[in-house]
C-alpha cells in the first residue's frame, strides 16, 4: 500500500527564511512524498458469521439438492452434536444416508452443508470418508 502525503508544513519552513531576502513573495511549493507501509505478516481475519447468515447460507446449499425448511437446519445441528459425541464420521453419513433412502447427492449436499455451516472442525474428518485406508 502506498501512502501519499503532502509536506506542506515542512516546506514552508524551508522556504520562510528565504523569503526575507525577496522582495516579491513567491509561493512555497508544496511537495508529495510516496510512502510504503510495512506488509503486515498477521493474516486477515474471516469475520464471524451469525446463527442467521449461516442458515440462509446452508439453505441456500441444500436446496440445490431440494433440502428445504427448518428440519434441514435441525438435522444439520444433530449431525454436528452426533460428532460432538464422539460418534465416527462414518456413522454419522451412514444415517444421514438411510435418511435419504440411499440419494448419495442429497446426503452428500446435508453433510457437506451442514459441516461447513455449523461444524466445520469435522470437515477433514468428513472429507476422509470412503477414501482408500492408509
Amino acid at each position: 500500500m502506498t501512502i501519499r502525503k503532502p509536506i506542506l508544513a515542512a516546506v514552508a519552513a524551508f522556504a520562510l527564511p528565504l523569503t526575507a531576502c525577496s522582495t516579491t513573495p513567491d509561493p512555497a511549493p508544496v511537495a508529495d512524498v510516496s510512502v510504503t507501509a510495512p506488509q503486515s505478516t498477521t493474516p486477515p481475519t474471516t469475520p464471524e458469521l451469525t446463527e442467521t447468515q449461516k442458515d440462509r447460507i446452508f439453505l441456500q446449499v441444500v436446496a440445490e439438492e431440494g433440502i428445504t425448511g427448518q428440519q434441514a437446519i435441525d438435522t444439520a445441528h444433530a449431525i454436528c452434536d452426533a460428532l460432538d459425541a464422539g460418534n465416527t464420521p462414518e456413522a454419522v453419513a451412514l444415517v444421514v444416508l438411510d435418511g435419504f433412502d440411499g440419494d448419495t447427492d442429497q446426503a452428500g449436499a446435508l453433510l457437506g452443508a451442514g459441516i461447513q455451516a455449523y461444524c466445520p472442525q469435522y470437515s477433514d474428518a468428513m472429507g476422509s470418508i470412503g477414501g482408500d485406508p492408509a
